[in-house]
């Protein structure tokens, strides 16, 4: 997995966390990606995205 943390956003785009791929369902790996992009969003206090 690859965290990206230093794009330069607009404002209204902070604290989004979005998991990016092509998820043919919802396997051990993806849902592993899909359960850290939640995890780092909630410690963040942000919205996680898929």
């Amino acid at each position: 997995m690859i965290v990206i943390d230093d794009i330069i956003m607009d404002k209204k785009e902070k604290g989004n966390y979005v998991a990016l791929g092509s998820f043919d369902g919802l396997h051990c790996g993806h849902l592993s990606l899909v359960k850290k992009t939640v995890e780092i969003a909630k410690e963040k206090n942000g919205k996680s995205m898929v």
